[in-house]
Parts: C-alpha cells; sequence; structure tokens
C-alpha cells in the first residue's frame, strides 16, 4: 500500500511517465502535466472529488481545485468528468491498493 499522504505518490512517477509516453499520441496536452497534475489527474480518474484527492496529499482543497483549473486548461476540458475521461483513456485512472 503507498501511503500518499507520507509523501508516496498514487501512481509511481516511473508509472505515470510511461503511461504518458504512452498516451501522448492520443491526447497532446498529456505531454505538459507536471507530476502533480498527473498524480491528480489519476485520483479524478478513480472517480475521487476534490476533498478526497486534498484529503489523500494532505495538500489543501484549494490547491487541489487550483491543479483541476491548470488540467482543465491544458488538456481542454470543461470539467471534471473531461478530465476522469482523459485519466481513464491515457490509463492514468488505476487504482493503487489506497483509498
Amino acid at each position: 500500500m503507498i501511503d500518499v499522504h507520507r509523501g508516496g505518490t498514487a501512481l509511481p512517477p516511473h508509472l505515470a511517465r510511461r503511461a504518458l509516453d504512452l498516451s501522448l499520441s492520443w491526447h497532446p496536452g498529456l505531454g505538459s502535466l507536471s507530476e502533480r497534475e498527473l498524480e491528480v489527474l489519476g485520483f479524478v480518474g478513480t472517480g475521487r472529488s476534490p476533498k478526497q484527492i486534498a484529503s489523500a496529499l494532505q495538500i489543501s482543497e484549494g490547491t487541489v481545485e487550483v491543479h483541476l483549473e491548470h488540467l482543465r486548461s491544458k488538456l481542454d476540458a470543461t470539467n471534471q468528468v473531461q478530465l476522469a475521461i482523459i485519466a481513464v483513456r491515457a490509463g492514468l485512472s488505476a487504482d493503487s491498493g489506497g483509498s
């Protein structure tokens, strides 16, 4: 089990980057995302709310909302459902076993 609140990630960075490399042809905007944005996007893809993401990452809900705003802008998405679809299609939504 990964302890996100202790500095772990929902999706290990090397897997996030691998998924990103594989999915760039599907959505080029993924290449512009930071590691944290990929991490937040992975949580969105599992259906977690901003409050749940904030709790898992031990950051404020406001910070999550800023990340979501950046994700929507970079990925040309208008809402969190579209972000979740992108996450799933990019293979970033696999649950790591934590909740």
